[in-house]
């Protein structure tokens, strides 16, 4: 246990800078839930503990995806290190654009599907970057179907509800670059770049959010 945590000892690191605003969310939202308890209503409780659900929920996706693929794509630990930061912070920059937009309490439920997004985004890309076969392999074009139909229905859930498509906008970029890796097979980013790129565009919406609306 000991040799695995120091062999993978820059992940895991990692893994925590990249999960940090999520950890600070969560740790804001706890420590408000507690302070003001008394004087909260029902829905506004719950609101205070969608953060402590997700980080649980991220937690579990990432284990069931992890587990279930590791020994076809020979998988190490950075991979599910790696998968964690991803769909933390970048579950963070939607949860906060959300925020900003005013309909996070109203849409609870859709958020859910956002973070099964990131999983399948995440491990669609994992089984890519790790396959050694030439073609591309079933599991993935499984992996990037699922991914495609969810991203193309929360797409349109955003165009109806607030005409921008921030995260639909985002997710294309990430389109583009499958199809690009596709075509080419070659992959520019490894697990580890393609996991912190997510990261700068949670910091940006956070500070925003902090700076335009400084209670969190």
């Amino acid at each position: 246990m000991i040799q695995t945590l120091k062999k993978y000892q820059g992940p895991l690191i990692e893994c925590f800078i990249l999960s940090s605003l999520m950890l600070l969310l969560l740790i804001i939202n706890i420590f408000i839930y507690f302070s003001t308890n008394e004087n909260l209503t029902y829905q506004q409780k719950i609101h205070n503990l969608i953060p402590i659900i997700f980080c649980a929920a991220g937690l579990i996706l990432n284990s069931i995806f992890y587990s279930t693929l590791k020994k076809k794509y020979n998988f190490e630990l950075s991979v599910f290190l790696y998968g964690i930061g991803f769909t933390s912070c970048f579950f963070t920059a939607v949860y906060y654009i959300f925020r900003l937009q005013g309909s996070m309490r109203e849409h609870l439920g859709i958020t859910y599907f956002y973070l099964i997004l990131l999983a399948f985004l995440y491990y669609t890309y994992a089984t890519m970057f790790k396959n050694t076969e030439k073609r591309i392999s079933k599991v993935t074009l499984f992996l990037m179907v699922i991914t495609a139909v969810i991203s193309v229905v929360l797409t349109i859930f955003e165009i109806i509800n607030y005409q921008i498509p921030y995260v639909g906008i985002l997710q294309l970029f990430y389109g583009l670059y499958f199809a690009y890796c596709l075509i080419h097979k070659k992959y520019v980013l490894d697990l580890q770049v393609f996991a912190w790129i997510p990261f700068l565009v949670s910091s940006f919406v956070f500070w925003y959010f902090l700076i335009t609306r400084p209670i969190i």
